[in-house]
């Protein structure tokens, strides 16, 4: 996963696998996004998560259910000196089933409840089973996983076109504890042709500090706050655009506690725990301009740019294509390039440094991407869903990320 594209604990990582059918959250490696409710009309509104608007006002009652069963896999299929981390074997499976319920309070109000699990495979078990190669070395919490998550979110329409909400949740690993919450607000510009939104996160972590070779050295805390600012602008009938920018500072105990750094001394590898700095600030800059080009189909083409006081700086270039099939099918089709540095801290060693990473998602890699997600509408309304993307990393890391909803609406 490319640690540098979004804000989001590990306590909290379940949300970057698949996101949830009504939430359109992406993957991990993905930058956020959102679908246009036809593609012969990108000005048309929508709300944040890309179903048309047909009321400005709540129903009462049960409005919708959402089932969603997100996939990650990423494999490790290099010759074990070029492949991300050279001394580890880091194929990784994720399988994520969620479910979100949506709540009309009044006609003006509403709240959402998402509930998820995530069920983790790892390949560090085949490493610290190899006695031969590693000796001496433990069970570690690197070798499996599970994690639950419950999140509540509450909106409200209010004046002048203007809207509000905010949300609470938790997630918890058997070695980690994450509260989040958060809030937002959206509004439109005089000309009912701009909408702005600004919102607030943070996440509250508490991690059991289970190193490579089992052993316990406490706990800790970390601290993850992220402002985000978005303008959206209709240009003309056939046109629209997207501006944004997302600045967030994490504080505490930022590394991984399982991750470990081999030093390439006389005699032999020296194994030690991952060194991290206590404090990082992250920057993004993001936008995308979309244009009908013809009937039935959309063409857009997004960027994001990324810096951090870590020394890594990401830029990446998406183009994208929506099809219209039918009266009730969209797809979308994109392509992704990223490029990101290296952190300062990451690399090989011969002596122990003040700071020191061999984590693949902080080394320097570029990555190509091609995806398709299907849409299907009913009545107007998203009914279900699937997406299936494939990325292609320098490192030879490449990862599948997966996902398949269906909406209930009532």
């Amino acid at each position: 996963m490319v640690a540098t594209d979004t804000l989001i604990p590990k306590g909290m990582r379940g949300l970057l696998i698949a996101g949830l059918a009504h939430l359109a959250l992406t993957g991990a490696a993905q930058s956020q996004e959102r679908e246009p409710a036809k593609a012969t009309s990108p000005g048309a509104k929508t709300n944040d998560y890309g179903t048309p608007i047909t009321s400005a006002k709540e129903k009462v009652g049960l409005q919708s259910i959402a089932f969603r069963l997100g996939l990650y896999s990423k494999d490790d299929s290099g010759d074990g000196t070029s492949a991300g981390n050279p001394f580890l074997d880091e194929d990784l499976t994720v399988i994520q089933p969620s479910m979100i319920m949506d709540w009309g309070l009044d006609d003006v109000s509403a709240l959402s409840v998402t509930a998820q699990y995530d069920w983790v495979s790892s390949a560090s078990i085949e490493r610290l089973s190899d006695r031969t190669t590693f000796p001496g070395t433990q069970q570690s919490g690197a070798s499996g996983d599970f994690y639950v998550g419950l999140d509540v979110a509450y909106r409200r329409q209010l004046n002048n076109g203007m809207r509000g909400g905010g949300h609470v949740g938790f997630g918890k690993e058997y070695d980690y504890l994450s509260v989040g919450l958060g809030g937002d607000l959206a509004w439109e510009g005089p000309d009912r042709n701009s909408t702005y939104s600004a919102s607030l996160n943070g996440y509250f972590d508490s991690v059991d500090l289970i190193r490579f070779n089992g052993v316990e050295t406490g706990s800790d805390n970390r601290t993850s706050l992220a402002g985000t600012f978005k303008w959206n602008r209709v240009l003309d009938s056939a046109s629209s655009m997207q501006l944004g920018a997302t600045v967030s500072n994490q504080s505490g105990f930022l590394g991984t506690p399982y991750n470990s750094v081999f030093i390439d001394e006389v005699g032999g590898l020296r194994e030690v725990n991952e060194v991290l700095p206590d404090s990082r600030m992250r920057y993004s800059f993001y936008g995308s301009y979309r244009r009908w080009i013809m009937d039935g189909g959309a063409a857009e083409i997004a960027t994001r740019i990324y810096n951090d006081d870590w020394g890594i700086f990401g830029l990446s270039l998406e183009p994208r294509w929506y099809q219209q099939v039918g009266e009730n099918l969209l797809m979308r089709f994109r392509y992704r390039y990223y490029d990101q540095s290296a952190a300062d801290s990451f690399g090989l060693f011969t002596t122990e440094e003040a700071f020191m990473t061999q984590d693949s998602e902080l080394g320097d890699f570029n990555s190509h991407t091609i995806g398709v997600r299907i849409i299907g509408y009913r009545d107007g309304l998203q009914g279900w869903d699937a997406g299936l993307d494939y990325v292609m990393r320098s490192d030879e890391l490449d990862h599948i990320v997966a996902s398949a909803g269906y909406l209930w609406t009532f």
